[in-house]
């Protein structure tokens, strides 16, 4: 990804994580209609990556779970802080 902070990618593979098909309930709560499903792609910090690929399922919808508590589930940033704590 062209301009993404080096601190955001996994070291051993240089890349940076992405959660797809986070719910848009903001779409819900306002009544908006589309003729199609919208995608979500929220960029995760590489401890956020580490948690998916150790629990697999059960670690993406930990993190969808704690974003939701958050608020601003749908919304990606560069200068967030990670949702997991960070070795």
């Amino acid at each position: 990804m062209d301009g993404a902070p080096e601190e955001w990618s996994l070291t051993e593979h240089d890349n940076i994580g992405l959660l797809l098909g986070i719910e848009h309930e903001e779409f819900q709560h306002r009544n908006i209609r589309l003729g199609f499903p919208p995608v979500n792609v929220k960029l995760l910090r590489p401890a956020e990556v580490r948690v998916i690929k150790q629990m697999n399922a059960n670690g993406r919808q930990r993190l969808v779970d704690f974003f939701k508590q958050r608020g601003k589930v749908t919304v990606s940033s560069l200068d967030r802080s990670s949702a997991v704590k960070e070795e």
